[in-house]
């Protein structure tokens, strides 16, 4: 029967192994995804990678050093969860909705995901919905990029500013998005893919450069903003020669920008850490909503767990028919063969039912002696009620 597992690094568990992970390249995450079921989900974040599959196997086979497996309705309830804002660094953070639909969206076009994962998915999201509508969760500014941004206008002026964003993924774009409402005077997207970095300059107004051209822009930008999976350093002081006041933001893991850059004069760093510091104080003032998201979640499990079993079920009824129509297509084209070579029609239909029986019966028959055996009553009980009717139906 098909089941539903997760395995999750997130920025809360070990940091070493959570640092490896979110140093794979994406090809790299999406070939250790495929080792573990054909059928998968990845949501690799700054603060996550987590691969969501369905399998018939038990026991999944990859290194999961520092990682947590979960499966079964533990892993659909931490999806709701992560889903719902409850899992971000930034508690009710709206963007991890987002990139949730946008992961089930890019791997159900790469036929990756099966029935049992979209039915997931989507009542995930429409849980993620729901806890947002019905709470004060994600009331304030929740978000990384917001968060950040918020901080840098305090220092700069995000109209007034020549802004550089590097990178072009996921985070990168949100910060993209939330800089055009209120529109810098130049957007400079630098990165390594040129025709997507030149499609996202043209999405957002922006003009794009390659990694090549990097010193340079960094020279020419009030406000430069790293959000890459690089994992090596790409703003280094010594690239810096523009004078008077800057602004770097670096919310890349591992980081991108130099620690020696806030120590060169009119240099204001913003990390990872200072924003994980407000999104921890901003935590604090939304605990009494974590309760009442909390209550939605177990609603939307109470009600998917019955879903979730009927869908089981109708799994099992069809496999079941599969399975017995195989049999049964064997037989008659072996009793056809007997009565073409002369033998007996009866003899060989006889023949056959018995055969039959021993084929679709016998697994449960051997299920049955080894409940006796256990002296498992229930079991019996279960075994014997879905083959035996003692004529109360009748």
């Amino acid at each position: 029967m098909t089941s539903f597992g997760a395995i999750i690094w997130n920025y809360r568990l070990d940091p070493a192994s959570f640092k490896e992970m979110v140093s794979l390249t994406p090809e790299k995450i999406d070939h250790l995804a495929a080792s573990v079921s054909q059928h998968h989900v990845v949501l690799s974040t700054c603060n996550r990678v987590e691969i969501y599959f369905t399998t018939s196997d038990d026991s999944p086979h990859v290194d999961m050093a520092g990682g947590i497996y979960l499966s079964g309705l533990d892993a659909v309830s931490h999806l709701f969860r992560v889903a719902s804002g409850l899992e971000s660094m930034s508690l009710g953070e709206h963007e991890i909705l987002a990139q949730i639909k946008s992961s089930y969206e890019k791997y159900s076009k790469m036929n990756r995901t099966d029935k049992l994962i979209s039915l997931i998915f989507r009542k995930a999201i429409s849980t993620g919905k729901m806890a947002r509508e019905n709470t004060n969760i994600s009331r304030g500014k929740t978000s990384i990029p917001v968060i950040a941004l918020d901080l840098a206008a305090g220092i700069k002026s995000i109209p007034e500013s020549c802004v550089l964003v590097i990178g072009m993924g996921q985070m990168a774009e949100t910060f993209i998005r939330y800089l055009v409402k209120t529109p810098p005077r130049k957007l400079t997207i630098a990165g390594r893919n040129s025709n997507l970095g030149e499609e996202l300059a043209r999405r957002y107004d922006g003009v794009y450069v390659g990694t090549d051209r990097l010193p340079e822009a960094v020279n020419q930008s009030d406000i430069i903003i790293a959000a890459t999976s690089s994992k090596s350093i790409l703003i280094n002081p010594g690239d810096i020669s523009k004078s008077g006041l800057q602004v770097f933001i670096d919310i890349s893991n591992p980081v991108n920008i130099d620690q020696g850059v806030r120590y060169i004069p009119e240099k204001v760093v913003i990390d990872l850490n200072t924003v994980e510091g407000i999104a921890s104080r901003n935590r604090e003032s939304k605990m009494s909503e974590i309760p009442k998201v909390e209550t939605i979640i177990d609603e939307s499990l109470a009600t998917f767990s019955k879903k979730l079993m009927e869908f089981q079920a109708e799994e099992f009824i069809t496999r079941s028919y599969s399975y017995a129509e195989e049999i049964a297509r064997s037989e008659v084209d072996r009793l056809l063969e007997e009565i073409s070579k002369g033998r007996n029609p009866d003899d060989v239909r006889l023949k056959m039912v018995n055969s039959l029986v021993k084929k679709l019966l016998g697994q449960y028959a051997t299920s049955l002696r080894d409940a006796a055996l256990s002296h498992d009553s229930e079991k019996m009980k279960i075994i014997s009620s879905a083959f035996l009717n003692d004529g109360t139906n009748s």
